[in-house]
């Protein structure tokens, strides 16, 4: 029997197919850093799929379900994506899923794939402040 996947459709619109691009080319991009699920690829009929290993299942409505080792190995795995010039734009925790392989990232379909950062940008400072806490000056 095959791996277990994770099938997300998409609706044959241009905003969904834009969409569709989006979320492909992160994935395509993040494929080799053990960041996202395994990435099979997208297949196309009357509707398109894009089609991903099980990464786990999505974690709860908030983060303070997780301890601080999954804490601080999330906001690395945030930090790798965004090293690899990507910005996820809709973290939130459906977006991360916990299996086997600890802690992935999902849904890249709002992502920025021009983003270039030096760890201190938007999305990094409200995820410290999400998982750890608001900074202190």
């Amino acid at each position: 029997m095959g791996e277990p996947v994770k099938i997300k459709f998409y609706d044959s619109d241009d905003l969904a197919q834009a969409a569709l691009e989006t979320e492909k080319a992160c994935y395509e991009r993040l494929s080799g850093l053990q960041v996202t699920p395994p990435y099979y690829g997208v297949y196309c009929g009357e509707e398109c799929a894009l089609v991903l290993g099980d990464g786990g299942n999505a974690l709860e409505d908030q983060w303070s379900g997780l301890d601080d080792p999954d804490k601080d190995a999330l906001f690395t795995l945030v930090k790798q994506v965004h090293a690899a010039g990507v910005a996820h734009r809709a973290l939130q925790p459906r977006n991360v899923v916990q299996g086997p392989q600890g802690l992935r990232l999902i849904d890249f379909a709002q992502s920025d794939l021009e983003h270039h950062c030096k760890g201190t940008c938007y999305e990094l400072r409200w995820l410290w402040d999400e998982l750890y806490g608001p900074r202190r000056s």
